[in-house]
């Protein structure tokens, strides 16, 4: 091997072995989020928030459980603003069911949880004057907001799509791991 071909062959497998660890690096992070995600749902679900109880916690605390598990489940699925990791993959095999569920979550996350979009899900129920939005502002008035928190149906979709996803994402770490470290060829980035 001339050393031009050998320079080409060492600088491919070396941008080879950083794809790899970026793609690992990806899979280890889901894999978090996913199981933070599956802790979150199943205590949610364990806490109801119904007109009879309020799970045993204040609204704000449930909102920002919510909150924190609408984006973490959406984070290995959507392109980052700045090159980043590699999109992860759905798992695959979904039932209809749970795919439209990824859809919703993803849907809310978007519109809801990580922007302020306009929607029914989360909305000013009294409007009022500027005068009276600066009252309220500087004086701690009264507004009122209506928030649909997740119903229990979605909580149980979004964690049974926590745990697919999170033995998908073993299962790849695991296909990799078990691989010869010369022979790896670079993954599929999405």
């Amino acid at each position: 091997m001339n050393d031009a071909n050998h320079v080409t062959a060492t600088g491919d497998r070396e941008e080879a072995a950083q794809h790899l660890a970026r793609r690992l690096h990806a899979l280890l992070l889901g894999g978090i989020d996913m199981q933070d995600v599956l802790i979150t749902a199943e205590y949610l679900l364990e806490h109801p928030d119904t007109a009879e109880q309020d799970g045993g916690m204040h609204w704000r605390v449930r909102r920002t459980l919510e909150t924190g598990m609408f984006v973490a489940y959406a984070r290995p699925f959507i392109h980052t603003r700045k090159p980043g990791l590699p999109k992860l993959k759905l798992a695959r095999d979904l039932s209809d069911e749970l795919l439209a569920s990824h859809d919703e979550v993803l849907r809310r996350r978007n519109a809801v949880h990580a922007h302020t979009d306009e929607t029914d899900l989360r909305r000013i129920l009294q409007t009022t004057s500027p005068a009276g939005l600066h009252e309220w502002l500087w004086e701690s008035g009264e507004l009122l907001e209506q928030w649909f928190s997740p119903k229990p149906e979605i909580l149980s979709y979004i964690a049974a799509l926590a745990k697919a996803n999170l033995a998908a994402f073993l299962g790849e770490i695991e296909a990799i791991a078990s691989k010869d470290p010369d022979s790896h060829v670079s993954p599929d980035a999405n």
